[in-house]
């Protein structure tokens, strides 16, 4: 039976999937403020939006700051691809209720990689993916 701390790590979880969603539509907002080609990948828009050249809509100033946060995002790309690929399991570690995925893309032969994460966890990753979202939005 789920319990309190259950439903916070499924509700932490998906405040994350949104805040990488708002990181992506800053992603796009840029790329098409800029007159840039966007792409079905997440991956491919951010490469699009780091190869963008400054100009008078796009300061030198600003591209820096843009890259910066892009580079902190790639970061973040592949707990991005462990807690959106994997389902989420609950586990109990010393007392403790943790979201655990296991990425299907990470399975190997004679082992499974498994991703442990902390409600403060989720909440720390998600205020830092909103900040690099206002950094990376055009407006």
């Amino acid at each position: 039976m789920p319990n309190n701390s259950d439903f916070a790590l499924a509700i932490a979880r998906s405040a994350l999937v949104d805040a990488f969603a708002a990181t992506e539509t800053a992603v796009i907002s840029r790329l098409v403020a800029l007159q840039g080609e966007t792409n079905a990948m997440f991956s491919q828009n951010i490469a699009a939006l780091q190869k963008m050249k400054p100009e008078s809509r796009y300061s030198k100033a600003t591209k820096k700051d843009v890259d910066q946060a892009l580079a902190e995002l790639l970061e973040m790309l592949p707990l991005r691809a462990d807690i959106v690929h994997g389902c989420m399991r609950i586990v109990t570690l010393d007392g403790k209720s943790l979201a655990c995925f296991s990425n299907p893309q990470k399975i190997a032969a004679y082992s499974r990689l498994a991703c442990l994460i902390e409600e403060e966890q989720f909440d720390a990753a998600r205020k830092k993916l909103l900040a690099l979202a206002k950094i990376i939005s055009p407006a």
